[in-house]
C-alpha cells in the first residue's frame, strides 16, 4: 500500500514538472516572438506620405507561418532605420528604374495574395532598403534616357539581373554595354525565360484541336440567331498624326477617343477599362487598335481588352496565329486604308459575317494583363528560388535582332 502511495507521488511529480517546463517555454517562445515583432515595428517607421513599405509585408500572416528569432534573421540597413527578415526564407528583387508598365505592388503580400506556388519573395523599388545593391535579383528596363546599365564593381556572383521589357524596340534605345550583363529576359516575347504578354487568350477544355473543327463552330456562330444592334462602325484611341487613320477617316468615319479626338482617353497599364469598352460594344462593330509599328512578336494590350467585349479588334501585327483565336479580329497589317474600308463596309452589311467573329467566346478565356503580371512574377519567384545559372551573351543582339517591325 505504502509503494503505491509513493508511485502516485512520483508520478505526480513528474506531471507537474512536464507541465511547468511546458509554459515556461510557451512564455520564452512568446516573448521572442514578441520581441521581433517589435523589433520590425520599432526600426521600420514610415510615413503613409513616404508610400512605402509595411513592416507587416515582411512577415507572413500568422495565420500560414510564424518566424521564431533565429541566428538566420539577416538585418539590412536603410540609414538610421533597418529591416529584418528570415535569409534562408525569403529572396529580395528590386525594379531599378521602374518603367510605367510595372504594375507589380511592394512587398511580399502580393506574392501570397496571388497565390504563388513559390512566394517567398520581397519586390520593392527602393535601392536603399538592401546595403551596397546586394539584391538577389535586379530588374532593368530599357529607356530612351537610359544607354548604360550600371556598373557594379562587387556584384555577386548568384546576383540575377533580368532583362525586363513590355515595349516594341522601336521606342527605346539599346544599351551600350548590354554583353554578359543579364541572366534571365523576363517581356512580351514568347521566346522569354519568362513570357509576360500584355494580355493571354487561353483555350478552355473544349477549344477546338483540329482545324475542321473549328471551321464548323465558325459557321455555327454565323447562323445563331444572336443580334448585336449596332448603331456605328468603328471607333479607336489613337495618338495624334496617325498616317494610317488620317487616310482612313478620309474614306469612313472613325470616331477617336485618344488625344486628337472628341473625348480623351489615356493608356494605364493597371486601369479597369471596363466602362469604356461596354460603351465602345453597345455602340461600335469594330475597335481599331491604335498602333504605329507593326512588330513581331508584339500584342497591344488594348487588343486583350477589346477581346472581352462584343467589339472585333482591328489590328496591326506581324504574326498573332499563336497568341489569338483564328478569325477572332481583323489584320489590317497589309492592308491599305482603302482596303480594309471596303472591308469593313461588306462585314457591316452582313450579319452572319459578323457573328462568325465571335465564334471563339465560349471555348477561350480571356485574361487581363494585370493576370499576366501575376503568373510572371509568380514564376520569376520560383525561378529564383531554383537558383537556375544562365546568361545572356548579347542582350542587344537578342532584342532587336530577333524583333523585326516596321512603320504602319
Amino acid at each position: 500500500m505504502r509503494l503505491y502511495k509513493v508511485k502516485r507521488i512520483f508520478a505526480s511529480f513528474i506531471i507537474i514538472t512536464i507541465l511547468l517546463t511546458i509554459q515556461v517555454l510557451h512564455k520564452n517562445t512568446t516573448n521572442e516572438s514578441s520581441a521581433y515583432v517589435d523589433s520590425l515595428q520599432k526600426s521600420v517607421k514610415f510615413s503613409e506620405s513616404e508610400n512605402v513599405i509595411d513592416p507587416e509585408e515582411l512577415l507572413l500572416s500568422t495565420e500560414e507561418s510564424f518566424f521564431p528569432v533565429t541566428e538566420e534573421l539577416k538585418a539590412v540597413s536603410s540609414g538610421k532605420r533597418e529591416i529584418y527578415w528570415p535569409a534562408s526564407l525569403y529572396l529580395t528583387i528590386l525594379a531599378y528604374d521602374p518603367p510605367p508598365y510595372l504594375i507589380w505592388r511592394e512587398g511580399n503580400k502580393p506574392f501570397r495574395e496571388a497565390r504563388c506556388q513559390e512566394y517567398r519573395c520581397f519586390f520593392t523599388t527602393r535601392h536603399s532598403l538592401v546595403k551596397d545593391m546586394r539584391f538577389d535579383s535586379i530588374l532593368f528596363s530599357p529607356d530612351k534616357n537610359l544607354k548604360y546599365l550600371p556598373i557594379f564593381e562587387n556584384r555577386r556572383r548568384n546576383q540575377t539581373f533580368v532583362y525586363f521589357n513590355l515595349i516594341p524596340p522601336t521606342f527605346h534605345s539599346s544599351f551600350k554595354n548590354g554583353k554578359d550583363f543579364f541572366n534571365i529576359s523576363m517581356t512580351y516575347r514568347s521566346d522569354s525565360d519568362i513570357y509576360l504578354p500584355l494580355g493571354k487568350v487561353v483555350p478552355k477544355p473544349s477549344a477546338p484541336k483540329s482545324e475542321s473543327f473549328r471551321e464548323r463552330l465558325i459557321q455555327s456562330a454565323g447562323n445563331s440567331s444572336t443580334k448585336y444592334n449596332k448603331s456605328k462602325l468603328i471607333a479607336t484611341a489613337s495618338v495624334c498624326k496617325n498616317p494610317y487613320l488620317i487616310e482612313l477617316q478620309k474614306i469612313i468615319e472613325v470616331d477617336n477617343f485618344g488625344d486628337c479626338g472628341s473625348k480623351s482617353f489615356k493608356l494605364l497599364y493597371n486601369a479597369d477599362y471596363s466602362e469604356f469598352f461596354n460603351n465602345m460594344s453597345n455602340t461600335y462593330k469594330f475597335f481599331l487598335i491604335p498602333e504605329i509599328f507593326a512588330c513581331t512578336h508584339y500584342v497591344h494590350m488594348l487588343v486583350f481588352e477589346v477581346l472581352k467585349y462584343d467589339l472585333v479588334p482591328v489590328i496591326y501585327a506581324s504574326d498573332v496565329r499563336k497568341i489569338l483565336p483564328v478569325h477572332s479580329y481583323i489584320d489590317a497589317t497589309n492592308l491599305s486604308p482603302q482596303v480594309l474600308a471596303n472591308k469593313l463596309k461588306d462585314i457591316d452589311k452582313n450579319d452572319v459575317a459578323y457573328r462568325q467573329y465571335f465564334w471563339w467566346k465560349n471555348h477561350f478565356n480571356v485574361k487581363s494583363f494585370t493576370e499576366s503580371t501575376r503568373d510572371a512574377f509568380c514564376e520569376l519567384c520560383e525561378l529564383l528560388h531554383r537558383k537556375r545559372s544562365s546568361q545572356i551573351r548579347d542582350i542587344n543582339q537578342w532584342q532587336l535582332g530577333n524583333e523585326k517591325c516596321r512603320k504602319i
